[in-house]
Parts: C-alpha cells; sequence; structure tokens
C-alpha cells in the first residue's frame, strides 16, 4: 500500500484513494475501485496516457457525465495512467474532443519512483522526509474541505429563497459526499498501514447520513422528483455500507467490545440494504446487476458476522438463534448471486454452511445429535454439486482466462475442503452406525461412500470432475438408504 503522503503531495496520482470510499465492495473483505485492463494498448491523447479498461464499480464518465460501469458486462473505457482521467472509449473512437489536457505529465507515476529506491531503508527515509511536510498539505486539503462545505451551505441558502426542492436535495446529498470524503480523510494510516475505525470517521459518516437523510425527506413524497430520491437512497446505502466495512474489517477493539462492534455493523449493513430496496425493484435500472451483487455481499457478510458470533456464544439459547439468522442470511445470499456470474464465491458461501454443520458436530455430545449433524453437513454439501460443475466447465475452457492460475488454485482449495468436510460427516456416520445400526446394509453403504471419498486425489488436475462424479455417486447411495 502506497502511504497517504504520497497521494496528498503528487496531484491526482492515486485518486482512488477517494473514490474508494464511494463505492466499496466486498467478498468479505473490501477492496478499492475494481477494474480490469483490456489490453497492453496505450493511446496517447492531450498529454494523457489511456489505457483500456473495464469498470465493474460505480465509475462516471468525465466527458458525458454518464455512468461507465456495469458489474458484469462492463463497456470499455479510457483511464490515463498519470492523471486518472475516465472515460468511454467510445468518445475516442468517434473522433470527438471529449477531454480536457493532462494534468499531470510526469511519466513517473509515485508507485513507479517509490519502486525505483535501492532498497526498504532508503523507501523509509523518502517517506520520513515527506512526512515532515504532510501536516502543511493536510491542512491545505483542510481549506478545501471549509470551502467546498461553505459553497454547498450557500447554495442551499440561496435554492431555499426560491423554494427549488430539487436543487436543495441535491446539495444535500453533495454535503453527503463530502462527508464521506472527509472520513476517507481521516482513516488512520501509520506507514502506508491501515489502522483501527477512528472516532473521527464515525463522526464524518454519521453527518453524511445526517444530510442524505435531510435529502430523502425534502422529496420522499414528490413523485416528480423520485429520480433523486432514487439517487439519494443509493448514495445513502452506499454510505451505509462504507461505514460498516471499515467497522468490521478494521474493528476498533482497543475502545469497543467486540459485541457492540457487531451490533453497529449489523445496524449499518442492515440500514444499508433498506435504502437499496428502491433499486432492487427495478431491473431495467443500470444500476440494478450492482444493486443485486451489492445486497448479496451484504448478506453474505451479516451470515459470516452472526457465523463467528455463534461459534463463540455460550448460552444455548443465543446459540440457537443465531445460528436460525445465519442460515436465513446465507439462504439470501445464496438467491441474490450467480455461480455462474462467480462461482468460487458461491463455492464459498455454501462451504461456509456446510461449517455450520460441521461445528455443531463437533461440539454435539450424544450419538443422535452427531448422526443429525453428520447427516445435516452431508447434504448441505451435496448442495455444491451443480458449483464444482461449472468450476469443471472452466479447467476444460479452450480459453485459459476462465481457469487460469489464481482461479485454479483457489479452486483447488476450496474443493479440497469441502472434500474433507464429506469424509468428517462419513466418518463420523460409520461410527455412529458401526454401534447403533441394526441393518448391516445400511453400515456398509456408509462404508462405501466413505471409502469413495478417501480415494480422491485433491492434488490431481481432474480434481473438480473426479469429486463431481464421487458426489453424485453419493447421492445416490445416500438417496436409497434415505428412502428405505
Amino acid at each position: 500500500m502506497i502511504p497517504k503522503i504520497f497521494q496528498v503531495l503528487y496531484d491526482n496520482d492515486d485518486q482512488t484513494s477517494f473514490n474508494s470510499s464511494t463505492t466499496t465492495m466486498s467478498n468479505p473483505t473490501i477492496h478499492s475501485q475494481d477494474q480490469g485492463r483490456h489490453s497492453d494498448e496505450t493511446i496517447e491523447y492531450k498529454d494523457h496516457s489511456f489505457i483500456v479498461v473495464a469498470y465493474c464499480m460505480p465509475t462516471q464518465c468525465e466527458t458525458c457525465n454518464c455512468p461507465c460501469y456495469d458489474a458484469f458486462s462492463p463497456p470499455p473505457c479510457l483511464e490515463c495512467i498519470r492523471c486518472h482521467a475516465r472515460c468511454h472509449k467510445q468518445h475516442y473512437d468517434d473522433k470527438e474532443e471529449f477531454m480536457l489536457p493532462c494534468r499531470v505529465k510526469d511519466k513517473l507515476s509515485v508507485k513507479t519512483l517509490l519502486v525505483m529506491c535501492a532498497s526498504e531503508d532508503e523507501q523509509k527515509q523518502w517517506i520520513g522526509k515527506l512526512n515532515k511536510k504532510i501536516s502543511k498539505h493536510g491542512n491545505d486539503i483542510k481549506d478545501l474541505f471549509r470551502k467546498c462545505f461553505e459553497n454547498f451551505d450557500a447554495g442551499i441558502h440561496a435554492f431555499e429563497k426560491i423554494n427549488d426542492i430539487s436543487n436543495i436535495a441535491l446539495l444535500h446529498s453533495n454535503l453527503g459526499r463530502l462527508m464521506r470524503y472527509y472520513a476517507q480523510y481521516y482513516v488512520p494510516l501509520v506507514d502506508g498501514i491501515r489502522q483501527e475505525f477512528s472516532q473521527q470517521e464515525r463522526q464524518s459518516y454519521h453527518k453524511a447520513f445526517d444530510y442524505y437523510l435531510r435529502g430523502l425527506k425534502l422529496v420522499e413524497n414528490r413523485s416528480d422528483l423520485f429520480e433523486i430520491y432514487r439517487t439519494l437512497s443509493w448514495e445513502l446505502s452506499n454510505s451505509y455500507f462504507a461505514m460498516a466495512i471499515s467497522l468490521q474489517d478494521y474493528a476498533p477493539l482497543s475502545t469497543m467490545s467486540q459485541e457492540d462492534v457487531e451490533k453497529e455493523v449489523i445496524e449499518c449493513m442492515t440500514r444499508a440494504l433498506k435504502y437499496l430496496e428502491v433499486e432492487l425493484h427495478y431491473p431495467s435500472s443500470n444500476r440494478y446487476s450492482l444493486a443485486k451483487y451489492r445486497a448479496g455481499t451484504i448478506h453474505h457478510r451479516l451470515a459470516s458476522l452472526l457465523h463467528n458470533a455463534f461459534r463463540t456464544e455460550e448460552s444455548k439459547i443465543r446459540r440457537k438463534h443465531l445460528r436460525s439468522l445465519a442460515s436465513l442470511h446465507y439462504e439470501k445470499a445464496l438467491k441474490l448471486f450467480s455461480p455462474h456470474d462467480n462461482p468460487l464465491e458461491y463455492l464459498r458461501l455454501l462451504i461456509e454452511e456446510v461449517a455450520l454443520a460441521d461445528f455443531e458436530l463437533q461440539n454435539a455430545t450424544d450419538n443422535p445429535s452427531r448422526l443429525k449433524y453428520s447427516q445435516q453437513g452431508l447434504r448441505a454439501s451435496f448442495q455444491c454439486q451443480e458449483t464444482i460443475a461449472i468450476i469443471d466447465q472452466h479447467r476444460i475452457s479452450p480459453d485459459p482466462d476462465d481457469y487460469n492460475e489464481i482461479f485454479a488454485q483457489e479452486a483447488q482449495r476450496l474443493l479440497s475442503i469441502l472434500n474433507g468436510r464429506i469424509q468428517t460427516f462419513l466418518k463420523e456416520i460409520v461410527k455412529i452406525l458401526k454401534i447403533t445400526s441394526s441393518k448391516k446394509l445400511i453400515y456398509e453403504d456408509y462404508k462405501e461412500m466413505y471409502s469413495i471419498s478417501l480415494r480422491l486425489n485433491d492434488t490431481s488436475a481432474t480434481f473438480p470432475r473426479d469429486l463431481y462424479d464421487a458426489i453424485e455417486r453419493l447421492k445416490k447411495i445416500y438417496d436409497k438408504n434415505t428412502s428405505d
């Protein structure tokens, strides 16, 4: 991570540090602006050095001010590697006058300059020198924030005089965005490493919520201003989500208890879902795909949080409640995600559900309960078969990008975990049936199932296909015994 000092001292060299605060996403970890490079082509135009990219996260074209992203089928766009200006590639293809000259003409980026240092000690030396100047530039940024606030506030007063509700609401939206930038500015960094969520961040986010809510209240009953209502709801949902992610990933455990942090995260995530509902009711919206993915991500994060709380809770009544809530959020996340769009993420969700049953098995003390949780976990494991088939299709695809090294390694890791869980469940069932079942045939069938799982080689290149075939055989034997 490039330290904050570099982001401040070099104009726009890493502008995504601000952009990421507005459109964070996750799987359970949230990353900054998500993009993919289409090719190694570089386009020189008005001192810009453009590369062709695709944006999966909310990004706006700086030429036509229209969205230039899509969660699943993003259009080709251009981004300057110097000043990070962004626009649709179509403007260049149509030979339009589409962009002001580049603001940063130095071809060496901050990251390049840092890498050019001869050693890590030299890098630290430069960071130390630059840190001495950060206070001056920090004051400059604060002054810009103050001026922005004063102008937005003056704009609100001016529009209030003529009762222009739409522009008053939009200026409240701008103030909300400004407060989110302020929260991002207050992110505590030490040598470029993100620290715990700070109280200043929390205060800035709550100011952002307040401004967005004021804007929403102005237009909530105005059918003629519904588009503004949608925009404000979307921005407010993003704000709650951004704060929840920062709280969850960088929990302030030095000043708050784990339980209080979890309560605040759940509250923010729940409100993020509430204000996301507006977009989810409009499948034709250009934000629908992203909204659906965002909702799935929120449910996944909530499920994982509740799953973790369930594992550490001592009260049986409370554990039962947490288990039920975690399963509910896993179910909702699975409905919103598609195994075809991201099979590894979908498989990860399914395996987390399997892990719930495995944890209950490990904590059960009597044979009937252990048998119940083992069979429950086995059934949950069988639900992974469709996703395994999709992963195997990626493996045999002629397109190398469908099964690149990173995808292959993660698939192998997840499938190996799944096979290990299946072996655990079958081993437990065999052990219990050996001493409790009067039906020898059932015991022998489960022994055969256990043997099938043990014969799988998780280092084999064909492991996805082998596991799919093994689950098919296991299901047939299991169904035969449950129908008897």
